[in-house]
Order: structure tokens, then sequence, then C-alpha cells
């Protein structure tokens, strides 16, 4: 299988599509995961990035569509931005722990995630050296907020503690791509890696 490529916010071309559910669900039909924000708003939970409004589409209207294409070659990797999420959210994941994680949740948020037995990766950034709840967690997600600072052997480390690891694209942080593209070729054959990204067609074909 090698390396999985994470589509950040779907399959979109302007800025206005990203978290739509069809570009969420386009990003699968093509072959890779998915990285999308939940929230709550009036009791229901959400697909958003920013403070939800009226508009924000339901994850009920969507999540089955997600889940019939979701598999570990094409996981849901969902960005918790609430806290109080995990109850709702462990029936739904029920019996498909290789086909999504959660992350970024608040630390206290996150032992709720823990307890539940869900699939949960903490965080590695510049901002965070020291990832909360690592041994009960499955994987890492490794950002690098204000500088560049991964390297090859921050990735084996975690590799070698029986982490998974997804990587963030520079892109998303308004910087070049390329260092962390670099760096998912040395572990192009590694399916214990991902890359969340913006540009996941040129990020398959370089690493191909």
């Amino acid at each position: 299988m090698g390396a999985r490529i994470l589509a950040h916010r779907g399959a979109w071309r302007q800025k206005a599509e990203q978290n739509r559910p069809d570009c969420l669900a386009s990003a699968l039909r093509s072959g890779f995961g998915i990285e999308t924000d939940l929230r709550d708003r009036l009791g229901e939970v959400v697909v958003s990035h920013d403070i939800p409004g009226a508009d924000a589409p339901l994850l009920s209207q969507c999540w089955g569509e997600w889940l019939d294409l979701a598999s570990p070659e094409r996981i849901l990797a969902l960005n918790v931005k609430a806290d109080g999420l995990a109850e709702i959210m462990a029936p739904l994941v029920a019996g498909r722990a290789g086909d999504y994680f959660f992350f970024d949740m608040s630390v206290p948020d996150m032992r709720h995630y823990l307890r539940f037995g869900l699939t949960t990766f903490t965080r590695h950034s510049d901002a965070e050296p020291s990832p909360a709840y690592y041994a009960a967690s499955a994987g890492v997600w490794m950002d690098e907020l204000e500088s560049e600072w991964i390297k090859a052997a921050d990735v084996q480390a975690h590799l070698d503690s029986g982490k998974q690891v997804a990587l963030v694209s520079g892109e998303l942080h308004r910087r070049d791509h390329g260092p962390i593209w670099e760096l998912a070729r040395r572990f192009r054959h590694d399916d214990r890696v991902m890359i969340c990204t913006d540009l996941p067609a040129q990020l398959q074909e370089f690493l191909a």
C-alpha cells in the first residue's frame, strides 16, 4: 500500500469548497483519505473548521457515504474542533478501527476518546514537544506550526515506538511543501505514514 495521502478538507479547487461533503466524498472516490473538521451545533455534529453557522453540513447527511468509501487506504482523519463529541461519535465508528482516527481535540477531552477505545492520534509539534497520552495513542499528528523541524529520525522514532505518523504538508501553513514531501518520499513504501496536503494528486505523482 505504501504511504497514504490525506486530502486536506477534500478535493477542492477554491477555498469556499473546503469541507463541502461532495468535495470530501470526491477525494475518497479518487482513492485518497480525507482530513475534515467536526464541531457541534444545536445538538448535532457538523462539518466545519470555524464556528458553524446555519449552513454547516450535518455529519449525519454524509457519514454513510463516507463510511461506504472509507478503508485503511482511504482513511478518515477527523479533526475535533469542539469538546464533548466522543460519546456521540463512538457508535458511528464502531467496528471500523482501521478506517479512521480522531485528533486535535483538547488534551482533557482526549481522555474520553481513549476511554471509549476510539482510534486516537496525539500531537507532536514545535509547540507540543511532549505528546499527550503518547502510550495510549495509535498514532502521532506531526506538525510544523512556526518552524520547519521534523527530520527523518523524528518520524522513525515514532514508528519504532509502534505509532502511525501523519505529517502536515507545508502549504497548510503557507510554506513550501518541498521539505515535507521530500521527507515523505523517504517513507513512501511505509503504510504507517500519512501526509495531509491540499495537493493530493500532485503528491501522489511525486511519490510514485
